[in-house]
């Protein structure tokens, strides 16, 4: 039954329907594909953060070469990573080498 000026119940239907299958949604998944790829060499900023504190200005003022600042967390507790300002999970800090770098614990929904 189709409407003047319009498409019909019937064809709208078999388009969705069409939409649902497999080798529609893998050129779209394609499509997708290609287009995040445009954004692969996007410069971001990979944080990580061992802990903070909380001092006055005053004692901030007194702090001079030498001065050891402690943290509110502890050296055990997991740190908070983040990308581009954005927290995006949690690790712990490992030596790579002679570096300092960090175990993955905890990525977006994902826990290890």
């Amino acid at each position: 039954m189709a409407h003047e000026g319009g498409l019909s119940a019937e064809l709208v239907a078999s388009l969705f329907e069409a939409a649902d299958e497999p080798e529609i949604a893998q050129e779209r998944d394609v499509a997708r594909q290609r287009e995040l790829q445009k954004f692969h060499e996007l410069p971001v900023t990979f944080k990580v953060q061992i802990g903070q504190t909380q001092r006055t200005l005053k004692e901030w003022l007194e702090i001079g070469l030498g001065s050891r600042i402690s943290l509110e967390e502890s050296w055990r507790e997991p740190v908070h990573l983040f990308i581009n300002d954005r927290r995006v999970g949690s690790g712990v800090i490992v030596l790579v080498g002679n570096r300092f770098g960090v175990r993955v614990t905890e990525w977006g929904e994902q826990k290890a």
